[in-house]
């Protein structure tokens, strides 16, 4: 407990910059309510933090449990943290993510730290250096969650209309708008998933990374139109999907990306649930 103390009090004071910042609620066994020693902290956070954006909320439990029940507590926790920040004016993101974990996450061997919401923030009294990166959120469209060990046919069955997808294991040839044979099996899940939800309609949106011509969508539309066909020659009816690029027009990451990591999550394929 004491620890919790530490981190929440360093967490507390260190507000003061511009940069995309996190901290951490934590919670009670099998609650999701956070613990009064959190609550007290997150409302001195709060009053210290009024020109705060939240960007991200990120759920997570102890190994208690199965994988799907500590999804949903996760995604309760969520809820709440959510509901409080808007209970006292703090500015949410139109990209907010939200996005639950269950098991799947490198846990502290201190089970009571593992129950938590991550809370990822920005200070909206950003320098001049810095609002270009401010922009880049402000393009995010909203996102159910992205985490790759989370099966589709999980975050299909929680969307609603509007939410956006990333599809993970969705990779090309260099240069080409042709996927590599790998990735056949997570286009197949997609297939699936279509079938079973036979009210579900979609939008296949393309993303590139590098370019910072962000007119030219030529290769991220060919991409979205190969799944598109893709899906069409599985059987899946034309009108319940329909395809659109956008180059680099909305990354996650500023362009030029820092890293390859950065070029990764900026070349994605998401889908938009268009009906449900």
């Amino acid at each position: 407990m004491k620890q919790l103390f530490f981190i929440a009090f360093s967490l507390l004071f260190g507000n003061n910059i511009s940069a995309q910042e996190k901290f951490e609620i934590f919670f009670d066994f099998n609650a999701s309510i956070p613990n009064q020693v959190s609550l007290t902290y997150f409302e001195k956070w709060m009053q210290n933090n009024k020109n705060a954006e939240i960007l991200e909320l990120h759920g997570h439990c102890d190994s208690v449990d199965t994988q799907k029940y500590n999804l949903i507590l996760s995604q309760k926790r969520i809820n709440e943290v959510l509901q409080i920040l808007k209970n006292n004016a703090i500015q949410i993101n139109e990209g907010l993510q939200k996005i639950p974990y269950g098991k799947n996450f490198k846990q502290s061997k201190i089970q009571a730290e593992n129950r938590k919401v991550v809370v990822f923030y920005r200070n909206l009294n950003v320098d001049s250096e810095d609002k270009s990166k401010a922009n880049v959120w402000a393009n995010r469209s909203p996102l159910l969650f992205d985490d790759p060990l989370i099966p589709l046919r999980e975050k299909i069955a929680r969307v609603k209309k509007g939410d956006r997808i990333r599809l993970e294991g969705i990779n090309f040839h260099f240069n080409t708008f042709r996927v590599v044979k790998e990735s056949e099996p997570s286009l197949d899940e997609l297939v699936e998933v279509l079938n079973d939800n036979p009210n579900l309609k979609i939008e296949i949106q393309g993303h590139m990374c590098c370019n910072e011509n962000t007119r030219e969508l030529q290769l991220s539309i060919q991409r979205s139109r190969f799944i598109y066909r893709y899906l069409v020659l599985k059987g899946i009816e034309k009108k319940r999907i329909s395809y659109k690029g956008f180059g680099t027009s909305k990354p996650i990451f500023t362009i030029p990306e820092k890293n390859e990591e950065e070029r990764a999550k900026n070349r994605r394929v998401e889908i938009e649930i268009m009906e449900n």
